[in-house]
Parts: C-alpha cells; sequence; structure tokens
C-alpha cells in the first residue's frame, strides 16, 4: 500500500472561520493551526488519525484554485523518497518535477491525477498532529470517488496505490 495512512483532506473554503467554527465548536474536533507558507496558517481538524484542512480560495497549497470543495487528499509516507520510488514502480508517475513544501513545511510531491481517476493525490511526510475524536466524530472511515469509469478508479486506487475497496 501507498502511503500509510490518510494524512489529510484539503477543503478550498472562501470563510475559513464559518466551518471551523462547525467543525470546532459543535462537533468537538480538535483545531491545529499549521503553518501554510506565505507567512499564513491553516486551521486543521484533527479526525481519528487524519484531518480535513481548511484552505483559503486562492491559497497556493492549492495552487490558486476559487471554487469551493474538496481539492486533493494526501497521503502520509514514512520516507518520500520510498513512496515516490513505490508510486512509479505501481504505474502512478510524479506530477512535476521536484517535490515541493507544503501543509507545515512538510515535503510533499503530486502524483499524476490522470492515472488516479481525476483526483488529485499528493504524498506527504506525517504532519504529526494529535488523535482527534469527538462524541460526534470519531474517524474519516473512507472517501469515495465518483468517476465515468468505475473499473479504472478500483484499478488505480486499489490495484496501484493498494489501497482498500469497501463498496462500489
Amino acid at each position: 500500500m501507498i502511503g500509510d495512512k490518510l494524512a489529510y483532506v484539503a477543503l478550498v473554503v472562501r470563510d475559513q472561520e464559518a466551518p471551523a467554527r462547525v467543525l470546532g465548536r459543535d462537533l468537538g474536533l480538535v483545531r491545529t493551526d499549521v503553518d501554510a507558507g506565505q507567512g499564513t496558517t491553516i486551521p486543521v481538524f484533527s479526525v481519528g488519525e487524519s484531518a480535513l484542512a481548511l484552505v483559503p480560495a486562492g491559497h497556493a497549497l492549492v495552487e490558486g484554485e476559487e471554487r469551493p470543495g474538496v481539492h486533493h487528499v494526501a497521503l502520509a509516507v514514512a520516507d518520500l523518497g520510498e513512496g515516490q520510488a513505490a508510486a512509479a514502480k505501481a504505474g502512478v508517475a510524479q506530477a512535476g518535477a521536484a517535490s515541493r513544501v507544503g501543509l507545515g513545511g512538510r515535503r510533499t510531491v503530486a502524483l499524476d491525477a490522470s492515472r488516479l481517476s481525476g483526483v488529485r493525490t499528493l504524498l506527504t511526510e506525517p504532519l504529526g498532529l494529535p488523535t482527534g475524536r469527538s462524541e460526534a466524530i470519531e474517524r474519516i472511515d473512507h472517501l469515495g470517488i465518483a468517476s465515468a469509469d468505475n473499473r479504472a478508479a478500483v484499478a488505480a486506487w486499489c490495484g496501484q496505490l493498494g489501497r482498500p475497496l469497501e463498496s462500489q
């Protein structure tokens, strides 16, 4: 399996504080303000061993994307070089020439989304956030991938990346 766990899901938001209030105050998740470069921090909410990152529209971490929604998922790898090599061996090339600095100053590598049914996916060094849970939310237990070609999505995510398949 490529990536020890889901590190985080990056959500593009127009207003960081409105969803932050819901996640923190209403759902009881732990907030950590994480360095996002450009002299900014991003509110990140631990959800089990994963996290939700609320990235402002237009920020470099989401490549300037302005539309709200899921921008990318990041898979944690203990060793970025080994993760890159495993992805390449599995037929999922790196997008771009080199690693870059991502959330929390961690090095990241973008994988070729065209090989992953269009899902923007990063490999990242672990964020080191505390495990989070509340009475309302315990963990992120799965992600759904909507694809025009379900077989290709299953082949990429389960076959190449080695992620488990829960349902179709």
